[in-house]
């Protein structure tokens, strides 16, 4: 302990001796240190962190996807088909079905605001192994109409709307103009699987009343003691076949999907992507060690002769090591407690955008396990920005060193300096070219053209409460009457409604059933995507008519049923272009085409082109739940007072949610994408710096190292360019071989994110060319200063000094 005492306090001397190279190491340790903490926290609060439910292991998420489409994971399900499988399946002990919503809850000030209400079964909270904070649960007798006017409110709602107050247990709340008895609240800091749930009601299920083509039910279901994932994933799958065969025209085409809460979410996709995000910000800090590694190889270079004379005088070799070792190590525990402290701050600003969509048991923070992978790389760092010099002790030449005064190994030194730089500019390529292809391919996701002018559109949800507005009528008249208010506001070009956003990634999928159309054997029917817009739709989101007419405010349900399609649609089953006119069927009602519209890209996470889409008039498939999207002539936010006083005036029970630029609302669903591109991208400029700091530095030192041998050069006659160009051509030189030694890998890595992304965006490799002639271009400008430099040698000094 003692000697280990006096290693430390020499190494701290020392390193005091050299503030600004202690302070650069320092800092360039701390920024790559801080990045793997930052981006292990993300990782550790979504796949590691504990899931607060009983066994989460075998919870299951169950839903319905399309059997040509299994990679969009989560699916929901028919409500039907959830009966038929709580009746039919053995596998586990109980299936539970909750559907998002929402309502307009109405506190004192009798404001209505927009709050997000799940009807749930009973049986979940039980299922996921949870007891109410305050109150109770639901109870099965409760599921029942006229009996389900019922509340459990979430932690956060109780805390900030009912002010945490004990006695609002067995209060009334009003909903959508309606009083509901809250009868629980859920214990701190529990959610299940939504964090922005406020309210929890019980599900009344009607067989008469459902359509088993609609599939908004999810699924959660605990397994029975002794079944395995397989065991239910088949008695599942013979179930579904069997609805198929007796209900084909809502379920032909469909299959059952079991997910599991603590191992397939995140998906595989999203795992890969924290991998390759961890190993980007990995080559970060080895880029950094190996910049430090010839930083101490420099100082170990002008210490030979310290060295040498403590050897002499009995120090042994495996003593200059742990001394070396030791002055490593307190240069990386000094990064990396500054690198804790970025990390803290770089934590709580992440977690601070990414808390309103994801639970708070997945919400990255510095806990524990954070703190154990911060010290590990830290050491990791240190072991690794010590192993050169302590290598090159090794080789140490006692009498060389002595009697040159440290320039005895100087050639083994400048080939160890230029492998490090090389494997530096090799690693800088990889992580560049990596991180610019996931990044291009990011940003191309989030601004890809949706074929129509998405500037200057607003658009707004409200929620029609069926005690205010009780038939599809009174809902139409409903929404016509908003209409007209809202194209009243000044600088309101137009309005109209639809149940989704004109972009958005949650567009209606279903099967379609083509008049005159023969099916194949094992031919699946044909699919596309729906909508339910007004006749306002085509001119506010600047749709093209290509045939026929648009939707019309007479199509309602008293008159023919008629959809409008695009072209996309049209191409693939009636390419004569003789669509209009035609019948098809969707939802189980059998409609003639009246229109065709130039094809657009309502989605906007998958890279399929534009899909063929169907529009369905508002009068023929009611919705209470609507999006408003208005078309303005001026700034869209300058009109949000207007449009919440517009609707105050036509019925004040009604609350407007998500009021939001058309832009900002697709904007919010790539809030983990902007955090990922960024610490790719921010990393991915400090991997630029570093590398040619790399190269800066073994230029700088080679040039010091052969300014008699320049000085030589240009005693004789060499001129300013030729000394120049020769430096320069050093720098060159290495950039090119860590490029070639890097080609390889980039390769691999561009090929892993084109896997993972398939689907999604298209894969640019022109852009790691790009990379490439960058980092090229940099290393080159790197060695400049060096060049000049040696340019400016005086031969004669340069002489006088040998």
């Amino acid at each position: 302990m003692d000697s280990l005492w006096m290693d430390l306090r020499f190494a701290l001397r020392s390193l005091r001796k050299n503030l600004f190279v202690t302070l650069f190491i320092a800092g360039s340790l701390a920024l790559a240190i801080a990045g793997n903490t930052v981006t292990f926290s993300l990782i550790n609060g979504v796949l590691y962190r504990p899931l607060p439910y009983e066994e989460p292991e075998r919870l299951y998420l169950l839903g319905e996807h399309a059997v040509e489409r299994p990679e969009l994971g989560v699916s929901p399900a028919s409500a039907l088909n959830f009966l038929d499988w709580r009746e039919r399946q053995s596998s586990f002990t109980e299936l539970a079905g909750f559907q998002p919503g929402s309502a307009g809850w109405t506190g004192d000030d009798g404001v209505p605001e927009a709050v997000s209400v799940v009807s749930v079964s009973p049986e979940l909270f039980p299922l996921v192994g949870v007891a109410p904070g305050l109150g109770r649960f639901f109870e099965a007798r409760e599921v029942t109409e006229g009996r389900e006017k019922l509340l459990v409110a979430s932690y956060r709602f109780w805390e900030q709307r009912l002010g945490a107050d004990p006695e609002a247990v067995g209060t009334e709340l009003r909903l959508d103009g309606e009083l509901f008895q809250l009868v629980g609240v859920l214990p701190e800091g529990f959610e299940v699987l939504d964090p922005t749930v406020q309210l929890w009601r019980p599900m009344v299920l009607d067989r008469s009343e459902l359509d088993r083509s609609q599939r908004t039910m999810l699924v959660l279901g605990r397994l029975a003691p002794g079944v395995e994932r397989e065991q239910a994933r088949q008695e599942m799958e013979a179930i579904t076949a069997a609805l198929a065969e007796e209900h084909p025209d809502a379920n032909r085409g469909y299959a059952v999907s079991l997910t599991n809460l603590r191992h397939d979410i995140p998906d595989d996709t999203d795992r890969q992507l924290f991998a390759l995000l961890q190993g980007a910000l990995l080559a970060v800090l080895l880029i950094a060690c190996a910049n430090i590694a010839n930083l101490l190889l420099a100082r170990s270079q002008r210490r030979e002769r310290e060295l040498a004379l403590r050897t002499s005088l009995g120090a042994g070799r495996g003593r200059i090591a742990r001394q070396l070792l030791t002055e490593s190590l307190v240069l990386a525990a000094l990064g990396g407690l500054a690198g804790l402290a970025l990390s803290y701050l770089g934590v709580s600003v992440i977690a601070k955008a990414m808390a309103p969509r994801l639970p708070s048991f997945m919400v990255p923070v510095v806990d524990g396990r954070v703190l154990l992978f911060t010290l590990a790389v830290t050491a990791l760092a240190g072991l690794l920005c010590g192993l050169a010099p302590i290598l090159q002790t090794r080789r140490l030449n006692l009498v060389s060193a002595l009697k040159e005064g440290g320039r005895g190994s100087g050639s083994r030194r400048r080939l160890m300096a230029n492998g490090l730089v090389v494997a530096e500019i090799a690693l800088a390529l990889v992580l560049l070219g990596g991180a610019s292809v996931l990044v291009r391919s990011m940003l191309d996701l989030q601004n890809r053209d949706p074929g129509f002018a998405s500037d200057n559109l607003l658009v707004f949800n409200l929620r029609l409460p069926e005690a205010a507005y009780p038939d599809d009528e009174a809902v139409v008249r409903g929404v016509e009457t908003l209409d007209e208010r809202l194209t009243a506001i000044p600088g309101v070009a137009s309005v109209t409604t639809s149940d989704q956003p004109a972009r958005t990634p949650f567009m209606s999928e279903d099967t379609l059933k083509i008049d005159g159309e023969e099916l194949g054997e094992g031919q699946a029917q044909p699919r596309a995507t729906w909508m339910v817009a007004d006749g306002g739709f085509d001119t506010t989101v600047g749709l093209e008519l290509l045939e026929g007419r648009w939707l019309q405010a007479t199509d309602r349900a008293d008159t023919p049923s008629v959809v409008v399609i695009n072209r996309s649609l049209a191409d693939r089953h009636w390419p004569a272009g003789d669509a209009v006119g035609r019948r098809l069927t969707l939802l189980g009602r059998s409609r003639e085409v009246v229109g065709v519209v130039a094809s657009v890209r309502h989605g906007f996470f998958l890279d399929e082109g534009e899909q063929p889409t169907l529009y369905v008039p508002l009068g023929q498939e009611s919705r209470r739940n609507i999006y408003f999207t208005l078309r303005t002539d001026v700034p869209p936010y300058s009109a949000a007072e207007s449009v919440r006083t517009a609707v105050a005036e036509v019925d004040s029970r009604l609350a407007v949610a998500q009021l939001q630029s058309l832009d900002d609302y697709v904007a919010q669903f790539f809030v983990g994408a902007r955090i990922f591109t960024s610490l790719l991208g921010g990393f991915g400029v400090l991997a630029l710096f570093l590398a040619a700091l790399g190269t800066y530095g073994v230029l700088a030192y080679s040039v010091a190292q052969r300014r008699h041998e320049l000085g030589v050069r240009m005693a004789i006659g060499a001129r300013r360019g030729q000394v120049v160009g020769l430096v320069t051509r050093q720098g060159l030189k290495l950039a090119v071989l860590g490029l070639i030694l890097g080609v390889p890998g980039v390769i691999g890595v561009t090929r892993l994110i084109g896997s993972t992304m398939a689907g999604f965006v298209g894969i640019r490799p022109m852009t790691v060319v790009a990379v490439g002639l960058v980092l090229l271009a940099v290393t080159v400008l790197a060695s400049l200063l060096p060049a000049r430099r040696a340019a400016s040698v005086d031969p004669l000094e340069a002489l006088r000094a040998e």
